[in-house]
């Protein structure tokens, strides 16, 4: 959606947003009141819309929302089918499923409600303000204050104003689905660092690789902790294996190895300098090599 925001959208825009501007100028130069019953109308139209926007935006934030629940446990799902299996897990699973596919529908329902809702106002808005001049310039006409060709144009002008109003509408609806999309992008892109470089961090000017936890603790919760007292070297070049229960830290171990979690407290260092010490990038490359 945001890509056909950028690509298509933006030029219809602006070229709609012109072909309005230039018929409410030609509005104003044929009977500048009746262009003014006209703007009595169309204000108020323009304070729906705001309060469409804002129901659509949340409307849309839901849809996305409920998509990237139901992609992530699907993918659960199918990268863990064995275990499911093994222990018998199917229909409990399905539930769980279920459960979000019915948050995904109501979230999509939401959407069609107000697209239904939103087009068929501005069309309602259109009938009654042409009605509304064609009563009072009718009248007008009779009484000799405006012509009969006067009154014939402004109508004209007036449908030819509401069709990219309606246009408008139609973009808008797919605006405010791209910049849903867009606020869950830069959602991510804005999530501040979980592990800030200290100061005077310097990167390794040699790397030999040995890697050192001492007394290392970590825990996720006060006082629920993941490791205790870990100690250990492990000589550069040497190959290792952590083995342990689910649940007994070693992708923890691994998080702290290459610095994308901080231990609560001890010491952890790679090629005999401290973690703490290096700056985020250096850390994982001193790790690799």
């Amino acid at each position: 959606q945001i890509e056909m925001v950028i690509s298509q959208g933006i030029i219809q825009i602006l070229t709609n947003l012109l072909m309005v501007t230039a018929i409410v100028v030609a509005l104003y130069v044929l009977n500048w009141w009746l262009a003014l019953i006209m703007t009595v109308f169309v204000v108020p139209l323009i304070f729906l819309v705001r309060l469409f926007a804002a129901a659509q935006r949340q409307a849309f934030r839901d849809q996305r929302m409920w998509m990237a629940r139901i992609n992530a446990y699907l993918n659960e799902l199918i990268t863990g089918v064995a275990i499911i299996q093994l222990f018998n897990r199917q229909r409990r699973n399905m539930e769980y499923f279920d459960q979000r596919n019915s948050g995904a529908l109501e979230a999509n329902l939401r959407v069609l409600f107000w697209y239904a809702v939103f087009e068929p106002t501005v069309v309602l808005f259109n009938a009654v303000t042409i009605t509304a001049i064609i009563w009072v310039g009718g009248g007008a006409s009779l009484d000799g204050a405006v012509s009969i060709g006067t009154l014939v144009a402004f109508i004209s002008f007036m449908q030819r104003f509401f069709w990219p109003i309606r246009e408008l509408s139609e973009r808008y609806t797919m605006i405010q689905g791209a910049m849903a999309s867009a606020e869950r992008i830069f959602g991510v892109l804005d999530a501040p660092e979980e592990v800030v470089d200290s100061e005077g961090a310097r990167p390794l000017a040699g790397v030999r690789g040995d890697i050192r936890f001492d007394h290392v603790w970590f825990a996720y919760e006060p006082e629920n902790w993941v490791l205790k007292d870990v100690d250990f070297t492990i000589p550069a070049g040497q190959k290792v294996a952590i083995v342990g229960a689910t649940g007994a830290g070693k992708s923890t171990t691994m998080r702290i190895m290459v610095g994308l979690t901080p231990a609560t407290s001890g010491t952890t260092e790679v090629s005999g300098r401290r973690f703490a010490d290096l700056p985020n990038p250096g850390l994982e490359v001193g790790v690799l090599l």
